[in-house]
């Protein structure tokens, strides 16, 4: 993961507010969240590494947050960020965006963060 702290402290200031505030409609219409993903290097890869790293977390904000308190790998964080949005974006059939499932975008985006400053 080759991401400037800069541009990924950037990324995840941008991006936090916006899932803590914006309804589903309006994240889906701005598409730009897996462009930044892209751009910062994150692989997309259905989550798969994040969940062999941390069982039952992929999704789940409560486990997330506290799984990874210690974590600093933020390729693994970024790719669990672009799978969760691909997620949402490709292959939930019912569609929808809870607000859990935002909590969850937030909680790594804040970790990201804090490994940026």
């Amino acid at each position: 993961m080759g991401a400037a702290h800069e541009d990924l402290h950037e990324f995840a200031m941008r991006w936090i507010p916006r899932f803590e505030e914006w309804g589903y409609a309006q994240l889906f219409e701005t598409m730009d969240f897996s462009d930044d993903c892209r751009a910062l290097g994150f692989e997309m890869d259905c989550g798969e590494a994040f969940e062999a790293a941390y069982p039952g977390c992929f999704r789940n904000a409560g486990a997330t947050e506290r799984a990874i308190a210690g974590c600093e790998d933020v390729g693994l964080l970024g790719s669990a960020l672009h799978s969760g949005w691909r997620y949402y974006n490709h292959w939930n059939a019912f569609g929808g965006f809870e607000p859990e499932d935002r909590d969850w975008f937030g909680v790594v985006l804040r970790r990201l963060a804090e490994l940026s400053a």
